[in-house]
């Protein structure tokens, strides 16, 4: 057992919120009883992985999307009350890091996939609102299928993969979530490849025209990893018990 504050203070200052302008509260977002045995993480906050928590006997929810978003609805109603009702219900803390788990050099999103696929020379890669967000790295010839290859298994899908660039790669880079507009940035430092969660129209047609390499493999799939890693972290500091819920969502 633990203090949930403790574990907040903890999170908090290993991700180094204050560093960070984000569009979500960053760390606590709704508290629920002081003392935590058990920590259900997921992508997102959303019924099901509540219900299942809940079913887990969990006193912590820890999410890298959480509530009350700046484009949100300040009006609690429909989903968000029913949410918002289950939580206080249960008397289950809600806890959400967004940016700064992207963004992070250890538990980060971006940082364990650059580090899995064996990234050199790795440097951070992709600014939002004032702060890297990604990396980028460098590595000895590879055949961009085995390099899809391993993506493929690192992340448990299969991307949507516009293949234009050289048949060889030695250069990547990785920004998880929806930030294939960022494929330009990675264009003009002419890196081969650039790797993402969401893609959208025009990305089809600048992979072709400027010969580079696009995969997207979802943005619920990029972004399992770090809060997968960070209660990971935290189970090991506070000896609590930690649950990863991998709630299927295909975008």
């Amino acid at each position: 057992m633990a203090e949930r504050d403790a574990i907040i203070k903890y999170m908090d200052a290993l991700l180094e919120v204050d560093d960070f302008k984000d569009y979500i509260p960053k760390g606590l977002q709704i508290e629920g009883r002081p003392e935590i045995k058990k920590i259900a993480t997921g992508v997102s906050v959303c019924m099901e992985i509540l219900e299942a928590a809940a079913e887990w006997g969990a006193d912590m929810v820890l999410v890298h999307h959480g509530m009350f978003w700046d484009r949100s609805d300040p009006v609690l109603r429909g989903h968000q009350k029913a949410r918002v009702k289950f939580l206080l219900e249960h008397d289950m803390t809600l806890a959400g890091y967004h940016l700064p788990l992207d963004a992070h050099g250890e538990v980060g999103n971006n940082i364990l996939f650059a580090r899995a696929m064996g990234f050199e020379n790795i440097e951070p890669f992709g600014l939002y609102n004032g702060k890297m967000i990604g990396w980028k790295g460098t590595f000895p010839p590879n055949a961009i299928e085995n390099f899809v290859d391993r993506a493929r298994a690192f992340y448990g899908t299969d991307p949507r993969a516009f293949l234009y660039g050289p048949k060889e790669i030695t250069s990547a880079a990785v920004i998880s979530g929806g930030a294939w507009d960022e494929f330009m940035l990675a264009v003009r430092e002419d890196i081969d490849c650039y790797v993402t969660g969401n893609a959208d129209e025009p990305v089809y047609h600048q992979a072709r025209e400027e010969k580079k390499h696009f995969l997207s493999f979802g943005h619920y799939a990029t972004e399992r990893v770090g809060v997968r890693r960070l209660g990971e972290v935290v189970a090991e500091e506070f000896g609590v018990e930690v649950r990863f819920f991998d709630v299927d969502n295909p975008l």
